[in-house]
């Protein structure tokens, strides 16, 4: 079954990518937090180390994926040449992740998105911190479903 949900999926233009990331301390601005980012031109502010595995999403990659104590999670992916719309983000699926521990799945159409059309950065931005992301944690098998 999952093999005709990938090839379905594919005809349909959607794809899925799964990353693994460890989440350094956030400093700076935004407010405290925990999360990844590679500090490219254009991402926001604040300091994220940590690293990550995976997170190529076609010509595309995760520069920031992150919680703070806003409170809010965000997820920024860089190398569009237009801007894809908030739709091209399906949805992200954490399986450990949150208060207790529990898995959560967060919706592209549940976010605030904005587009950075000079650095080509796409974010998605969650209220009331959805990710619950935690500094030197390792969150592996982590699911984007996706636009081509």
């Amino acid at each position: 079954m999952t093999g005709i949900l990938n090839v379905l999926v594919g005809l349909g233009g959607i794809s899925t990518s799964t990353f693994n990331f460890t989440a350094g301390a956030i400093t700076g601005s935004p407010p405290s937090g925990a999360g990844y980012s590679d500090h490219s031109a254009g991402t926001e502010g604040g300091s994220a180390g940590g690293s990550i595995t995976g997170g190529t999403l076609g010509p595309r990659h995760i520069v920031e994926i992150w919680s703070t104590s806003f409170p809010d999670s965000r997820l920024m992916v860089k190398g569009f040449t237009s801007d894809p719309g908030q739709s091209w983000l399906t949805s992200l699926f954490m399986p450990v992740t949150g208060v207790g521990g529990a898995p959560v799945t967060v919706t592209g159409a549940a976010a605030t998105y904005s587009y950075d059309a000079t650095n080509g950065v796409a974010k998605w931005l969650w209220g009331s911190n959805p990710l619950g992301i935690t500094n030197g944690q390792t969150y592996n098998s982590n699911t984007i479903t996706h636009g081509a």
